[in-house]
């Protein structure tokens, strides 16, 4: 199973480094996508990441304009390509095990189930998003 995390970002390219960091330390064994949505910094974030990318392909890199948490965080959700998606702030210092905690909460809910629908709303309430963003 995939997840994608999503961290929502905007000048605080140090917060940043970390959280990625404890992203890139997971112990879960399945595929992790790492999606920076980046409200608009104007601080070295992008040539962070970029560094980042260079070592990691899991990290992908959105930037928009400054509009706001929730417009960043319905840009990442546009662009997450994971069975599940999880969303934290740049300050988060994940533990090693929060990946795997949320697949394996999902997988045992998902067997109690006949069939669980990933995103029933996804195309018609945010197909406009990501006219208006940058994917690197």
């Amino acid at each position: 199973m995939t997840i994608s995390v999503i961290v929502l970002t905007h000048d605080r390219k140090r917060l940043l480094r970390d959280c990625l960091d404890s992203l890139l330390a997971q112990s879960y064994p399945g595929k992790i996508e790492i999606v920076v949505s980046d409200d608009g910094s104007s601080d070295g974030t992008r040539e962070m990441v970029a560094q980042m990318q260079a070592r990691d392909a899991r990290i992908k890199y959105l930037y928009q304009p400054h509009r706001g948490i929730a417009a960043a965080r319905n840009n990442g959700i546009a662009h997450a390509t994971g069975d599940i998606v999880a969303i934290v702030a740049d300050d988060y210092i994940l533990d090693p095990s929060y990946v795997s905690t949320i697949v394996q909460f999902f997988d045992e809910r998902q067997r109690r189930r006949s069939s669980v629908s990933r995103w029933s709303l996804r195309a018609e309430t945010l197909a406009a998003v990501s006219a208006t963003s940058t994917l690197m």
